[in-house]
């Protein structure tokens, strides 16, 4: 019978000492025991190409499938992914001995070193095994130097790290590693240099364009380079462009190399350095004026500049050295010559590539063409400049993302925007993890996160496995990373089937909290921290406080938990009193001070839905007698928990009246509804075992009691309670006997009558109550505090967890 052997290409388990001055280069060694045909050269080509061959050759990467026979040099060995002839087929053995003038099998050694692993296989294998999941995997590149970003846990093997990453990137020879800090005045990164020599001016090329830099005193960053491209493309070649934060010129100077005449500008005086350089070794001299101020002032300057000491007219397009030299061959160049038109005083474009703060450099245009001693200055713009201003926002929707900027823009400039505006998407940014500050000194929920996802022994393999290959289902291709956007998120974590009572709309608020780093993008660590944290004992906590700290600063002031709360309960909502005594006494008097860390905030998220159930009470309760119209009560619960009912429920809310005389509810009745809501696991587990405990599979509401009594140690539930879980279970009939499937329509909020002409007793259970609701590993936790907010828009908390 034939079979194919399952080689193990991974790396043999490293068990040297984790640093660069010990790697054992040497112990990455592997062999394995093959078998090779041996034949004539001239049949080699037949050989692999027969059909009878097929899934028979050994295909390896690095490895070839045919190698010299040492013996005769006449002859070569094919190789084979089988141990012996007895697995090959026996069509193959003939076609070999037929055909193919098969001299003989022979056995064969593939030996596999150092060198076949890649950089990432051989950091996945010398780190220790709480380390090897998440292990860093890639790199950026300029010039010949490779920049990483490395997590604080992998900061002891740095230099191991840069050292594997320096023996297989030949074209490398220095290794950094990004710091957190930010230089504040001219925003380059800090960096530690972890392997090969200490040699940071690069030479980097782009657009046609070449660059030198000192890549530790300047900014740069090879993911623009399209950016660069696009905007350069958009010049014409007679344009005058003003560039306010140029750095070392990844806009001047192709810019320049198009014809553009090109005022460059930066306040570091290391950018005016490399500038400097950049424009002369690209030979654009005559096209680019440099300067090193702060560019308010060169904002204010640049326009009497271009006035009185203008660019000539270059007729025709700049052409490049090769096109000249092509021209040339063929005798059909001509140089350009300066036209007799006036010069080039207008400036046609201005660029501010700095994102962080650029917007508020604006105001530095108030009255620039308004001046005394060049009256004529007014005259030359009969066509006003483009601004080319970059920014960041971090709203993730295109209308409210333009809405936000176009705000901040006018509040600088002090003067509305024109229709003359358009918004272009440049990319989705990779911000650093946000550190949250718990209130314990050093307490760091993101680092927390990320040390679950890390050392958790309660997810098994398979189910990593699991989440891989949703995430790669799901994922797209950015920048050469595979991340989820917003869309294929939902797609992603979205059970299939009824979504009535949480739709997909409710499952990409979820996205917010996944986002990590807020770029817009989750990427297959950040889909891990997610799955991860869902296991966690305070899932919903935690995720309730990444969606209300707005600034992610780590606290929650007064402004955000009132401008969150109130931006998701909608605009027909039961109000909320927000200067009311219980907010003040966890956030202080209104507009205070005081803010929240993550511990005291769970405590006010535990106690705020029920002050929201008492303000809608009140607020309901015109006459102030103690009692609402079941209309009203119904309204209540919608608001604040209709998600977690079936339809079948929601329908008979009102006859909850139907418990005491007078056809009204009184606050007591709300109150015990709203419990059995909040503790509707507890609910579900107490009638699971007591129902199997009984021996006619039912309970009543003192078996339910009792029972529930007995498995804790203080009284769960209260009689009143009892009678309401009692009442919506039976329909109305409170002193029946139950069994498990008459609570279906309570416990599971998707629950629906499976035949209106069938009884009960008769009907098929539904797949599932609460605890198996959804197929998928995401579920309704009806123990919450979602209801808070409002069923119109479920917050995170309340909508999934893990099973």
């Amino acid at each position: 019978m034939s079979r194919n052997i399952a080689l193990d290409l991974t790396p043999p388990k490293y068990t040297g000492v984790a640093s660069p001055a010990a790697l054992n280069r040497k112990a990455f060694t592997k062999s394995f025991e093959i078998l090779a045909v041996r034949a004539p050269a001239a049949k080699t080509s037949a050989i692999l190409r027969a059909p009878e061959m097929k899934g028979f050759i050994l295909d390896i990467r690095k490895i070839g499938s045919v190698d010299f026979d040492p013996q005769d040099p006449n002859c070569r060995l094919v190789l084979l992914n089988v141990g012996s002839q007895a697995e090959l087929p026996e069509k193959t053995v003939n076609f070999l001995q037929t055909q193919a003038e098969l001299k003989e099998f022979r056995p064969y050694t593939v030996t596999l070193d150092y060198d076949y692993w890649t950089a990432d296989e051989i950091i996945h294998a010398v780190m220790p095994d709480h380390l090897k999941e998440g292990a860093p995997s890639g790199f950026a590149v300029v010039g010949h130097i490779a920049h990483l970003n490395l997590p604080a846990d992998y900061l002891p093997y740095k230099r191991l790290i840069g050292q594997v990453i320096l023996d297989k990137n030949k074209t490398i020879r220095t290794v950094v590693n990004k710091l957190d800090f930010i230089d504040t005045v001219f925003r380059f990164f800090r960096m530690d240099l972890i392997a090969g020599e200490p040699n940071f001016v690069v030479e980097h090329t782009e657009t046609d364009s070449t660059f030198t830099f000192d890549f530790r005193e300047v900014y740069w960053n090879s993911r623009l380079h399209t950016e660069h491209a696009r905007l350069v493309e958009s010049f014409s070649h007679d344009d005058v462009v003003a560039d306010v934060f140029a750095g070392v010129g990844p806009f001047a100077v192709p810019a320049a190399k198009k014809g553009c005449g090109v005022y460059a500008n930066d306040l570091n005086p290391n950018c005016k350095k490399y500038l400097t350089i950049n424009v002369k070794n690209n030979g654009v001299q005559d096209l680019v004026r440099v300067s090193c101020e702060d560019g308010r002032d060169f904002i204010r300057n640049v326009f009497r500049r271009s006035f009185e000491n203008p660019f000539p007219v270059v007729l025709g397009p700049r052409l490049s050295k090769s096109k000249i030299q092509r021209l040339q061959r063929a005798g059909l160049y001509r140089p350009p010559s300066v036209a007799r038109a006036p010069p080039r005083r207008r400036i046609s474009h201005l660029v501010m590539n700095l994102p962080d703060t650029a917007i508020t450099f604006l105001d530095a245009f108030r009255g620039v063409l308004m001046s005394e001693d060049i009256p004529k200055l007014r005259e030359v713009y009969d066509t006003m400049p483009m601004i080319h201003c970059y920014c960041f926002t971090r709203e993730l929707e295109p209308e409210k993302a333009e809405v936000d900027i176009r705000q901040r823009v006018e509040e600088t400039l002090g003067s509305p925007l024109t229709t003359e505006v358009h918004v272009h998407w440049v990319r989705l940014i990779m911000a650093p993890l946000p550190t949250i500050n718990g209130d314990s000194e050093g307490s760091s929920l993101t680092a927390s996160a990320l040390k679950t996802v890390r050392t958790a022994l309660d997810v098994p393999e398979r189910e990593l496995a699991r989440w891989r290959r949703i995430f790669d289902a799901n994922s797209k291709v950015v920048d050469g990373e595979k991340y989820l956007d917003p869309e294929s998120f939902v797609n992603a974590i979205a059970p299939s089937g009824d979504l009535s009572k949480i739709g997909r709309a409710q499952f990409a608020l979820l996205f917010r909290v996944a986002d990590a780093s807020k770029r817009g993008l989750v990427s297959w660590d950040d889909f891990t921290v997610f799955e991860t944290l869902l296991k966690r004992p305070d899932a919903d906590y935690w995720m309730a406080f990444r969606y209300f700290d707005v600034d992610h600063d780590g606290y929650i002031t007064y402004d955000e938990f009132k401008n969150v709360f109130t931006a998701n309960v909608g605009p027909d909502a039961i109000p909320f009193d927000f200067d009311c005594d219980w907010v003040k006494l966890y956030l202080g008097k209104k507009n205070g001070t005081h803010v929240l860390g993550y511990n005291e905030f769970t405590q006010l998220m535990k106690g705020l839905q029920g002050e929201r159930l008492r303000q809608a009470f009140k607020y309901l309760d015109a006459d102030q007698d103690g009692f609402i119209r079941p209309d009203q009560f119904k309204r209540i619960i919608l608001e604040i928990a209709g998600h977690k009912l079936s339809q079948a429920v929601i329908e008979r809310l009102p006859t909850l009246c139907t418990l005491t005389p007078g056809q009204r509810i009184s606050y007591s009745e709300v109150v015990a509804f709203h419990n059995v809501v909040r503790q509707m696991d507890m609910v579900e587990r107490i009638i699971r075992e007591a129902t199997a405990k009984s021996k006619d599979g039912r309970i009543d509401q003192s078996d339910f009691l009792n029972y529930a009594s007995s498995s804790s140690r203080y009284s769960l539930f209260t009689p009143m309670e009892a009678s309401i879980i009692f009442h919506f279970a039976s329909r109305g009939a409170t002193n029946q006997r139950l069994a498990l499937i008459d609570f279906a329509q309570l416990l599971d909020p998707r629950w629906r009558a499976p035949y209106e002409d069938v009884e009960p007793q008769s009907a098929k259970p539904p797949r599932s109550l609460l605890s198996s609701a959804l197929l998928s590993s995401y579920n309704f936790v009806l123990g919450g505090i979602a209801g808070a907010f409002g069923a119109t828009i479920v917050y995170p908390i309340d909508m999934v967890k893990v099973l």
